[in-house]
Protein backbone atom coordinates (compact mmCIF):
# COMPACT_ATOMS: atom_id res chain seq x y z
CA UNK A 1 0.00 0.00 0.00
CA UNK A 2 1.32 3.49 -1.06
CA UNK A 3 0.81 6.53 1.47
CA UNK A 4 0.51 9.57 -0.15
CA UNK A 5 1.49 12.68 1.90
CA UNK A 6 -0.83 15.35 0.74
CA UNK A 7 -0.04 18.39 3.40
CA UNK A 8 1.80 20.77 1.80
CA UNK A 9 2.81 23.22 3.99
CA UNK A 10 2.02 24.44 7.61
CA UNK A 11 0.87 28.44 7.68
CA UNK A 12 -0.09 30.75 10.50
CA UNK A 13 -3.68 32.26 9.97
CA UNK A 14 -6.34 34.59 11.74
CA UNK A 15 -8.51 32.36 12.16
CA UNK A 16 -11.33 35.08 11.55
CA UNK A 17 -10.15 34.80 7.92
CA UNK A 18 -10.65 31.25 7.07
CA UNK A 19 -13.65 30.03 5.50
CA UNK A 20 -15.79 27.67 6.61
CA UNK A 21 -16.55 24.82 4.73
CA UNK A 22 -20.18 24.99 3.16
CA UNK A 23 -21.24 20.91 3.64
CA UNK A 24 -20.12 20.73 7.47
CA UNK A 25 -21.89 18.27 9.02
CA UNK A 26 -21.33 19.00 12.50
CA UNK A 27 -22.46 21.21 15.34
CA UNK A 28 -21.35 22.69 18.37
CA UNK A 29 -23.50 23.02 21.32
CA UNK A 30 -22.75 25.77 24.71
CA UNK A 31 -21.60 22.67 26.48
CA UNK A 32 -18.74 21.65 23.99
CA UNK A 33 -17.70 25.08 22.88
CA UNK A 34 -16.81 26.07 27.21
CA UNK A 35 -14.81 22.60 27.33
CA UNK A 36 -12.81 24.22 24.24
CA UNK A 37 -12.30 27.41 25.26
CA UNK A 38 -11.07 26.11 28.78
CA UNK A 39 -8.78 23.81 27.23
CA UNK A 40 -7.29 26.60 25.10
CA UNK A 41 -6.72 28.98 27.60
CA UNK A 42 -4.89 26.28 30.19
CA UNK A 43 -3.16 24.88 27.08
CA UNK A 44 -3.11 26.60 23.66
CA UNK A 45 -2.87 25.24 20.34
CA UNK A 46 -1.79 22.24 20.10
CA UNK A 47 -2.99 20.82 16.87
CA UNK A 48 -3.46 22.41 13.55
CA UNK A 49 -6.23 22.65 11.64
CA UNK A 50 -6.65 21.65 8.33
CA UNK A 51 -7.86 23.51 4.79
CA UNK A 52 -7.84 23.23 1.55
CA UNK A 53 -6.77 26.29 -0.55
CA UNK A 54 -8.64 27.42 -3.47
CA UNK A 55 -7.75 29.23 -6.50
CA UNK A 56 -8.22 32.72 -5.34
CA UNK A 57 -6.26 31.99 -1.95
CA UNK A 58 -9.03 31.57 0.06
CA UNK A 59 -8.41 28.79 2.82
CA UNK A 60 -11.48 26.95 3.23
CA UNK A 61 -11.71 24.58 6.81
CA UNK A 62 -12.29 20.77 6.89
CA UNK A 63 -11.18 20.22 10.43
CA UNK A 64 -11.10 22.85 13.25
CA UNK A 65 -14.15 25.19 12.73
CA UNK A 66 -14.90 25.83 16.15
CA UNK A 67 -11.74 26.19 16.99
CA UNK A 68 -11.48 28.77 14.39
CA UNK A 69 -14.93 30.29 15.62
CA UNK A 70 -13.52 30.17 19.31
CA UNK A 71 -10.73 32.37 18.45
CA UNK A 72 -10.92 34.47 15.42
CA UNK A 73 -8.78 36.88 15.98
CA UNK A 74 -5.60 34.70 16.75
CA UNK A 75 -3.11 33.21 14.53
CA UNK A 76 -3.66 30.05 14.62
CA UNK A 77 -1.60 26.64 12.71
CA UNK A 78 -3.16 25.71 9.77
CA UNK A 79 -2.13 22.91 7.55
CA UNK A 80 -3.15 23.56 3.68
CA UNK A 81 -3.58 20.57 2.13
CA UNK A 82 -2.75 19.20 -1.31
CA UNK A 83 -6.39 17.78 -1.91
CA UNK A 84 -8.87 18.30 -4.69
CA UNK A 85 -12.98 19.45 -3.60
CA UNK A 86 -14.28 16.06 -3.70
CA UNK A 87 -11.16 14.53 -1.35
CA UNK A 88 -11.96 17.56 1.11
CA UNK A 89 -15.90 16.48 1.95
CA UNK A 90 -14.32 13.11 2.16
CA UNK A 91 -12.17 14.16 4.92
CA UNK A 92 -15.36 15.85 5.90
CA UNK A 93 -17.17 13.07 6.78
CA UNK A 94 -14.96 10.92 7.95
CA UNK A 95 -12.37 12.55 9.97
CA UNK A 96 -14.61 12.50 13.13
CA UNK A 97 -16.47 9.32 12.73
CA UNK A 98 -12.59 7.63 12.82
CA UNK A 99 -11.76 8.77 16.08
CA UNK A 100 -14.86 7.91 17.73
CA UNK A 101 -14.57 4.23 17.21
CA UNK A 102 -11.69 4.29 18.94
CA UNK A 103 -12.64 2.05 22.34
CA UNK A 104 -11.26 2.88 26.27
CA UNK A 105 -8.91 0.96 28.49
CA UNK A 106 -11.35 2.36 31.87
CA UNK A 107 -8.05 1.18 33.97
CA UNK A 108 -6.01 3.56 31.96
CA UNK A 109 -8.69 6.47 31.69
CA UNK A 110 -9.15 6.24 35.60
CA UNK A 111 -5.43 6.44 36.28
CA UNK A 112 -4.73 9.50 34.58
CA UNK A 113 -8.11 11.09 35.40
CA UNK A 114 -6.53 10.78 39.24
CA UNK A 115 -3.65 12.22 38.38
CA UNK A 116 -4.64 15.33 36.03
CA UNK A 117 -6.14 19.03 37.91
CA UNK A 118 -7.43 21.60 35.46
CA UNK A 119 -8.38 24.85 36.48
CA UNK A 120 -11.21 25.06 34.14
CA UNK A 121 -14.61 24.17 35.85
CA UNK A 122 -16.06 23.17 32.16
CA UNK A 123 -12.93 20.85 31.70
CA UNK A 124 -13.01 19.22 34.93
CA UNK A 125 -16.78 18.36 34.88
CA UNK A 126 -16.46 17.36 31.09
CA UNK A 127 -13.80 14.83 32.41
CA UNK A 128 -15.78 13.73 35.28
CA UNK A 129 -18.89 13.01 33.33
CA UNK A 130 -16.25 10.90 31.00
CA UNK A 131 -15.31 9.20 34.31
CA UNK A 132 -18.90 8.13 35.11
CA UNK A 133 -19.79 7.45 31.36
CA UNK A 134 -16.98 4.23 31.82
CA UNK A 135 -17.89 2.94 35.32
CA UNK A 136 -15.12 5.09 37.32
CA UNK A 137 -15.38 6.56 41.07
CA UNK A 138 -13.02 9.13 41.01
CA UNK A 139 -11.75 10.96 44.11
CA UNK A 140 -10.93 9.17 47.79
CA UNK A 141 -14.52 11.04 49.09
CA UNK A 142 -16.85 8.78 46.62
CA UNK A 143 -14.61 5.84 46.44
CA UNK A 144 -14.59 5.41 50.48
CA UNK A 145 -18.30 6.56 51.14
CA UNK A 146 -20.28 4.42 53.12
CA UNK A 147 -22.48 1.55 51.99
CA UNK A 148 -26.38 2.51 53.02
CA UNK A 149 -28.01 0.43 55.55
CA UNK A 150 -30.02 -2.27 54.13
CA UNK A 151 -33.69 -0.90 54.75
CA UNK A 152 -36.03 -2.89 57.45
CA UNK A 153 -38.76 -2.80 54.74
CA UNK A 154 -38.34 -3.43 51.10
CA UNK A 155 -39.24 -0.35 49.16
CA UNK A 156 -40.08 -2.69 46.28
CA UNK A 157 -43.16 -4.37 46.57
CA UNK A 158 -45.36 -6.94 43.61
CA UNK A 159 -46.73 -4.80 40.56
CA UNK A 160 -43.89 -2.07 40.41
CA UNK A 161 -43.01 -1.15 36.90
CA UNK A 162 -39.78 0.66 36.90
CA UNK A 163 -38.35 2.50 33.43
CA UNK A 164 -35.13 2.46 32.68
CA UNK A 165 -34.01 4.46 29.43
CA UNK A 166 -35.71 1.81 26.98
CA UNK A 167 -35.42 -0.55 29.67
CA UNK A 168 -38.60 -2.01 31.90
CA UNK A 169 -38.24 -3.87 35.23
CA UNK A 170 -40.85 -5.48 37.05
CA UNK A 171 -41.75 -7.22 40.32
CA UNK A 172 -43.94 -9.65 39.69
CA UNK A 173 -44.75 -13.02 38.91
CA UNK A 174 -42.63 -14.91 35.72
CA UNK A 175 -45.45 -17.40 35.45
CA UNK A 176 -48.53 -14.83 35.06
CA UNK A 177 -49.71 -14.04 31.81
CA UNK A 178 -50.85 -10.65 32.73
CA UNK A 179 -47.51 -9.87 34.21
CA UNK A 180 -45.56 -10.56 31.25
CA UNK A 181 -47.85 -8.58 28.89
CA UNK A 182 -47.57 -5.48 31.46
CA UNK A 183 -43.95 -5.62 31.07
CA UNK A 184 -43.92 -6.06 27.48
CA UNK A 185 -46.00 -3.97 26.67
CA UNK A 186 -46.67 -5.32 23.01
CA UNK A 187 -42.62 -5.26 22.38
CA UNK A 188 -41.34 -9.09 20.73
CA UNK A 189 -39.12 -11.12 22.93
CA UNK A 190 -36.17 -12.24 21.00
CA UNK A 191 -33.49 -13.74 23.99
CA UNK A 192 -34.81 -14.83 27.66
CA UNK A 193 -32.96 -15.81 30.18
CA UNK A 194 -35.14 -18.14 32.52
CA UNK A 195 -32.94 -21.03 33.61
CA UNK A 196 -32.13 -20.21 37.50
CA UNK A 197 -29.28 -19.49 38.25
CA UNK A 198 -29.81 -17.11 35.35
CA UNK A 199 -27.75 -17.17 32.42
CA UNK A 200 -25.72 -20.16 33.50
CA UNK A 201 -25.81 -23.21 32.07
CA UNK A 202 -27.60 -25.85 34.33
CA UNK A 203 -28.87 -29.51 33.92
CA UNK A 204 -32.50 -29.11 32.30
CA UNK A 205 -35.10 -31.33 34.31
CA UNK A 206 -38.27 -30.75 32.66
CA UNK A 207 -40.64 -33.63 31.56
CA UNK A 208 -39.35 -33.39 27.42
CA UNK A 209 -35.74 -33.34 28.57
CA UNK A 210 -36.33 -36.68 31.01
CA UNK A 211 -38.16 -38.25 28.16
CA UNK A 212 -35.30 -37.45 25.86
CA UNK A 213 -32.66 -38.93 28.11
CA UNK A 214 -31.08 -35.57 28.43
CA UNK A 215 -30.84 -35.29 32.59
CA UNK A 216 -29.73 -37.38 35.08
CA UNK A 217 -32.97 -35.75 36.78
CA UNK A 218 -35.58 -38.89 37.21
CA UNK A 219 -39.56 -39.03 36.53
CA UNK A 220 -39.49 -40.35 40.72
CA UNK A 221 -36.88 -37.52 41.98
CA UNK A 222 -39.66 -34.78 39.71
CA UNK A 223 -42.81 -36.45 41.88
CA UNK A 224 -40.77 -35.61 45.49
CA UNK A 225 -42.40 -32.64 46.22
CA UNK A 226 -39.94 -32.23 49.31
CA UNK A 227 -37.19 -31.38 46.75
CA UNK A 228 -36.25 -27.74 47.86
CA UNK A 229 -34.20 -26.52 44.37
CA UNK A 230 -35.47 -24.00 42.21
CA UNK A 231 -36.11 -26.40 39.23
CA UNK A 232 -37.79 -28.97 40.99
CA UNK A 233 -40.08 -26.06 42.55
CA UNK A 234 -40.86 -24.92 38.84
CA UNK A 235 -41.90 -28.39 37.73
CA UNK A 236 -44.08 -28.97 40.78
CA UNK A 237 -45.67 -25.53 40.32
CA UNK A 238 -46.05 -25.94 36.35
CA UNK A 239 -46.00 -29.86 35.96
CA UNK A 240 -47.42 -30.13 32.36
CA UNK A 241 -43.81 -28.56 31.70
Amino acid sequence: MTIKDRVRELRRVRAGDLKAHPRNWRTHPKAQRDVLRGVLEEIGYADALLCREHDDGTLELIDGHLRAETTPDELVPVLVLDVSATEAEQLLVTLDPLAAMATTDANRLGAILEDLVFTSDDVTAMLAELGRAHGLLLGDGEIDAPVPAMPDAAITQPGDLWTLGEHRLLCGDSGSETDLDRLLDGAVIHLVNTDPPYNVKVEPRSNNAIAAGLSSFTAAQRKDTSACDQQSADLHRSPEK
